[in-house]
This record gives structure tokens, C-alpha cells and sequence, in this order.
């Protein structure tokens, strides 16, 4: 089953659409926790760039979002730096310091990537894995355990294709925030490559929903839909580097340390970030991407 939709918040209600026809769902509990489970299923996204799902009842976070993507990006696995956008990750650190599933660490080898993709144009090996054969030593006992076992990027045409393989994914908080993060990285390697953005596709071998969000769920189906809005393009990684320079001096509230962009996407996030830290706030209504600000109210 291939759900073939322009942008996630077309896809987000197809999945939803899914859910509720039945077939290929099934109820499960897995670690004591009801959910729904989808299966035989994947996503193509046509522009990777409409990377937001904007129905109020799913309320994106926005600065979570970008929060998130930053940490991976700065190859941080600390539990107090992500928890500061997503408070709830606290309840899944096994130690109450690190973050075991951090894909930031597993992003050392991007490099290697880009050369092999220069070397071989029409190379199949520029695969990275996220779930290593350290991982399975935590098992059964951890509450950390990778959702994704890996991304593979295709040149096609002069487009950079990318795949994401996930064992399981969360369709009503995990979606998000996993495709944000993904469709990003495939815009900055497109960057990297100097190769046109292609076809975002997203693989699961379960796609769930779990109760506390069945309610939510059923809402937003049978509700209004939004419109979506693709963001504007990444147009530099020298700029990308110095948001990571100062994502935790924003954080911190060290705004010596922090200066204005000139890439519009990168400065809208950096407001966005900015924003979170002098209001608390942050979410998508607030500030966002240029595109975003048409139908973007304050908060």
C-alpha cells in the first residue's frame, strides 16, 4: 500500500484515513500500552519542502521541531538539551543523562556519503544506518531503543531521492518531527551534492497510533483540513553551521553570542528558537518560515 500525497499534512490525513477503514489495522499492547497498529504501508512525499502538518488539533510544535533537528544535526545525544524543547523525552532516557536513540551520532559518517555519491552518480551504497548491533544489547529492558533502522539516498535524474526505513512510527507525535528531520537532511545533502530535490519516501514496518490520542485522531479526520504551505529552500550549509553554533547559546539565554542570517529559512528558524526562549513559547502559530507567516497569527 503507497500513499502518494504532495505534502505531509496531505499525508497525515490519508494515514488517519487508513486507520479508520480498517484494513491491514489491528490492536495491540505492546509494553502494556494500547495502540493501533497499520501495516503494509508506506509514504511518498512529491515536495519534501511541505514538511508540516498544520491542523490546530495536532498543534505542532514548531521550536520542538527545529530544536530537535538541531540536536541531531550538532551530533548531541544529551538528555537535558533535548528535553528542554520536548520535556517528555525525560521518561525515556535509561539513565536520566543520555539519549540512547540520538541519530545525531550516527550522522558522523555523512561525509562518506557525499564522497561515495561523487565518486558513483548512480551508486545504491550511500545508505546510513540508524539501529547498530549495539542497540539490540539493550534489549528487552530499555525505553531508548531506536525507531529507525536507516536512510538510503538515490541520485535520480539529478535529483536527490531519499528513503527512510523505520521499524515502527508513531503517526500522531512521531511523524512530525522524524519527517522534519529527514526531508531537512535530505535538503542538505541535495545542497552537499549539488543535485536537485527529488521524492521523499518514508518506509515503516508499522505505523501506530496509540490510544491517548484515538480521540485527537478521529477529530482531525472528520474536522476541517488545512492548507499547507512548503517552507522556502535551504540555500546555505555555512549558514546552517553558525545556527548550530548558536542554538545553545540561545538556549541559555547568551544572546551576545548570536547575530542575524541571511538565509531566510535559517533566520525564520532562528526567530522561532529565539522566540521559545523569551516567551516559552514557540509554537507554529507564533513564528515561523516566510511562506508560514501568510497565515501565521501571534501567539
Amino acid at each position: 500500500m503507497e500513499i502518494v500525497a504532495g505534502s505531509l499534512e496531505e499525508a497525515f490525513y490519508s494515514l488517519l484515513e487508513r486507520f479508520e477503514q480498517g484494513e491491514d489495522v489491528r490492536e495491540v499492547s505492546p509494553r502494556g500500552q494500547k495502540s493501533r497498529d497499520l501495516m503494509n504501508c508506506q509514504l511518498l512525499m512529491e515536495n519534501p519542502r511541505d514538511r508540516l502538518v498544520f491542523n490546530p488539533i495536532r498543534n505542532v510544535n514548531l521550536a520542538a521541531i527545529i530544536g530537535e533537528t538541531l540536536w541531531y544535526l550538532r551530533e548531541s545525544d544529551s538528555l537535558a538539551e533535548i528535553a528542554y524543547y520536548v520535556p517528555r523525552m525525560r521518561n525515556f532516557s535509561d539513565d536520566g543523562a543520555v539519549m540512547n536513540s540520538a541519530y545525531g551520532k550516527r550522522l558522523v559518517y555523512l561525509k562518506i556519503l557525499e564522497e561515495q555519491m561523487r565518486l558513483d552518480p548512480d551508486t545504491k551504497r550511500a545508505c546510513l544506518p540508524f539501529l547498530v548491533p549495539d542497540d539490540l544489547q539493550t534489549l528487552p529492558w530499555t525505553k531508548d531503543f531506536p525507531c529507525t533502522f536507516g536512510v538510503q539516498f538515490l541520485n535520480r535524474g539529478n535529483k536527490l531521492d531519499m528513503i527512510s526505513y523505520m521499524r515502527s512510527c508513531d503517526v500522531f507525535w512521531g511523524l512530525q518531527h522524524d519527517i522534519f528531520f529527514f526531508t531537512f537532511l535530505q535538503e542538505m545533502m541535495a545542497l552537499e551534492t549539488g543535485l536537485q530535490l527529488g521524492n521523499y519516501r518514508h518506509v515503516a514496518g508499522v505505523f501506530n497510533i496509540y490510544e491517548r490520542h484515538y480521540e485527537k485522531a478521529e477529530k482531525i479526520l472528520h474536522g476541517p483540513k488545512e492548507a499547507s504551505i512548503p517552507m522556502c529552500p535551504l540555500r546555505s550549509l555555512d549558514e546552517l553551521e553558525e545556527l548550530k553554533r548558536q542554538e545553545p547559546a540561545i538556549r541559555s539565554g547568551n544572546f551576545g553570542r548570536i547575530r542575524e542570517l541571511k538565509d531566510e529559512l535559517l533566520e525564520d528558524f532562528r526567530l522561532v528558537l529565539l522566540h521559545k526562549r523569551t516567551t516559552d513559547g514557540g509554537y507554529l502559530r507564533a513564528l515561523s518560515t516566510k511562506a508560514i507567516r501568510r497565515i501565521a497569527v501571534g501567539s
